[in-house]
């Protein structure tokens, strides 16, 4: 796994090999203008991510799209670009959920499609839930799950996040529902969608 600092060291020297002249900050230490979303959770991974570059190309087309993906290491890629308007929001007023699935990492001893079935219902049926997070703080964790159903395995979430709020870890939200005995390093989460 790559951390957050990772993926944008990683993309950033990918695009510079493929020859885009990147714009940068002014100040005593210039570096390039790029915003990433929220960081993943520690052993997480992901299928969509988006982040804000600020380059000096006209177009970014399938061509320098590729020249970066050969620049990146294996697993790594980008997917597409879009060129934003001078005055379109910021990549943190933009991003206000993403979907996750939390699938058990060894799916022949866990819970069965019934039980898994019984928590979701049980968990929906709440107006509000409450947890205490690793940090011992309270956090009312229902009103952040936008979509919650079941896939092969786990669960499909879609939760709310917010600059100013934060979100919450999926497998925290999967606790809420299994109970707190639930163990979570025996879940593996994928964010499938920012």
């Amino acid at each position: 796994f790559l951390s957050h600092l990772e993926v944008q060291d990683a993309l950033l020297r990918a695009f510079r090999r493929a020859g885009l002249h990147l714009h940068y900050t002014n100040g005593h230490h210039p570096h390039p203008r790029i915003s990433m979303g929220p960081a993943l959770m520690t052993g997480a991974e992901s299928l969509d991510e988006i982040m804000e570059l600020w380059a000096q190309v006209a177009t970014f087309d399938d061509d320098k799209i590729g020249a970066v993906n050969r620049g990146l290491p294996e697993g790594l890629a980008v997917a597409r670009c879009s060129a934003l308007d001078a005055g379109a929001p910021s990549l943190g007023r933009t991003l206000v959920a993403a979907s996750f699935e939390v699938l058990r990492r060894d799916p022949d001893n866990g819970d069965d499609d019934l039980h898994r079935q019984t928590a979701l219902d049980g968990f929906l049926q709440q107006p509000e839930v409450w947890l205490k997070d690793h940090r011992d703080r309270l956090v009312e964790v229902r009103g952040l799950v936008q979509h919650c159903g079941l896939v092969p395995g786990g669960f499909a979430l879609r939760l709310r996040q917010s600059p100013a709020q934060g979100g919450v870890k999926p497998t925290f939200v999967v606790r809420a529902m299994m109970g707190d005995d639930v163990v979570v390093g025996a879940w593996h989460t994928i964010k499938t969608k920012s």
